[in-house]
């Protein structure tokens, strides 16, 4: 009996082992390949995250952007933003002007603000009418611990409102007097006047009388240089004085019963005029209420 070569077997072990050897090396090979091709995948993902994060910031980033952004906010808060003027209502002849958060009526040129209205410059504004009627002494001074009253009202109307001025008695710690009263003022004038109650802000009412006409009727007022006034008067708790003018005198009559140096007795009745139209005439009058 032959015995199998030693040689071949041997041989065949180590092709076998070859084989068994190379299968591995290609099975790790594979492996290694796969989990290379997996690693480069995921690094390229990796990359695209990457630059998808780099464009998302440098969008955020980009002034250009950034500014668009800004404008379009600014925009939307502008749009957002009412209108003071929006629902302002301001009278004929007048503008509302926004100042801020608020809404002013500005007259238009050619116009002045008087009693909330908006008054031409150049044409003569009828805005209300008097009655007026006094009787009393004649006062030398202005100091009202020494003056005498006298009697009558003043009831006259402004743009359509009521107004009756009559004797009021003032007696308080720093102000002792009564009106309406007479008194001499500058100009060869006697002047009588009312006031509506003492405040830092009470109104008058005066009829200005030159001190030479002679008793009569029908005095005409323009032709013989009569006016009324009214307006607001100051008050700092010694000395009254005449703030600003609201309403003047245009056409009126005039009745003198009685006017000597010492006692007046007077009556009229008339129109009241837009004061800056009355300076265009030649009225020299205190500074003009503009509210």
């Amino acid at each position: 009996m032959t015995c199998p070569s030693p040689t071949f077997e041997a041989t065949s072990i180590l092709a076998h082992t070859v084989v068994v050897v190379v299968l591995i090396f290609a099975i790790f090979t594979v492996s290694c390949g796969d989990d290379k091709k997996d690693a480069e995948e995921n690094d390229t993902d990796i990359v695209e995250v990457a630059d998808e994060v780099t464009d998302v910031a440098d969008e955020k980033n980009d002034p250009a952007i950034l500014d668009e952004d800004i404008v379009d906010e600014d925009e939307v808060g502008d749009a957002d933003v009412a209108d003071p003027c929006a629902d302002k209502e301001c009278p004929e002849n007048s503008t509302c002007v926004a100042e801020g958060d608020e809404a002013v009526c500005e007259c238009d040129e050619g116009f002045h603000p008087t009693n909330g209205e908006c008054i031409s410059d150049s044409e003569m504004t009828e805005i209300g009418e008097f009655t007026v009627d006094f009787k009393g002494p004649i006062n030398a001074t202005n100091n009202p611990s020494e003056i005498t009253p006298g009697t009558g009202d003043a009831d006259f109307t402004y743009f359509e409102e009521d107004f009756a001025f009559t004797v009021l008695h003032i007696d308080n710690e720093s102000l002792k007097i009564d009106f309406p009263f007479a008194a001499v003022a500058e100009g060869g004038m006697i002047t009588s006047t009312w006031i509506d109650a003492i405040s830092f802000t009470p109104k008058f009412f005066a009829i200005n009388v030159p001190d030479n006409l002679e008793a009569g009727t029908d005095i005409d007022f323009v032709e013989n240089d009569v006016y009324t006034l009214y307006g607001d008067l100051t008050y700092d708790g010694t000395n009254v004085g005449i703030r600003c003018v609201r309403a003047v005198s245009g056409e009126g009559t005039l009745e003198i019963k009685e006017l000597t140096d010492s006692q007046i007795e007077v009556s009229a009745i008339g129109k009241l005029i837009d004061p800056a139209y009355a300076s265009e005439l030649g009225y020299n009058l205190p500074e003009i209420c503009e509210d």
